[in-house]
């Protein structure tokens, strides 16, 4: 069950990638891009790049290290940045004793798009994420402003992200909406623990 699970994650994670969506948006910030300015488009090339090549390297890897889910995170959140420049902010403050413990890959990606995905982000309104460790836990938080133009979520990405956890046999993730935050509280495995299964 887990080794099927893990073909539906690894495909539902490239589709949601390689979305037509996602692909329109990336190119149409690129074509505007490659005019005004020639440095910062091969970046974004690079950037996007990289973004793709660690989907297709998952390959049968059912966990990361936190530090290969922050570097891909990174490269997801310049895409995002040449898109929405200063009205997106994030920041993270997470402990180097935590980088080598294990998450399922995308998870970070996941967690951050449906931030973006569902949250007014403007010069009136700025988005800012937060990433933070705290007793084996990693801690994401966003300010809480809710796109009322959405057509309602369906929480797929909430419920794919639980069903990754529970089928590894980890602590599931905890989700706590407040009038001006979203939190999400996802459990660190220490590698050791992980080899044992």
């Amino acid at each position: 069950r887990l080794e099927k699970q893990n073909y539906l994650i690894k495909y539902e994670a490239l589709k949601s990638q390689i979305n037509p969506h996602f692909l329109f948006n990336s190119l149409n910030v690129l074509s505007s891009l490659i005019y005004q300015d020639t440095a910062k488009s091969d970046k974004f090339i690079k950037k996007f790049a990289e973004v793709f090549r660690y989907v297709l390297e998952l390959n049968q890897e059912k966990l990361v290290s936190l530090k290969r889910e922050l570097s891909f995170l990174d490269s997801y959140l310049f895409l995002q940045k040449i898109r929405y420049g200063t009205n997106l902010i994030f920041s993270r403050n997470i402990d180097a004793k935590v980088l080598e413990m294990q998450i399922p890959p995308l998870t970070l990606q996941l967690v951050v798009e449906n931030a973006i995905k569902h949250n007014v982000i403007s010069d009136q309104k700025k988005l800012t994420i937060t990433i933070e460790n705290n007793e084996g836990f990693l801690i994401v938080k966003n300010n809480y402003q809710y796109r009322s133009n959405m057509n309602g979520s369906t929480g797929i990405g909430q419920k794919n992200l639980i069903e990754k956890y529970r089928l590894i046999g980890m602590d599931i993730p905890k989700f706590h909406i407040s009038d001006d935050e979203y939190m999400v509280k996802l459990p660190l495995l220490e590698k050791a623990v992980w080899s044992e299964y």
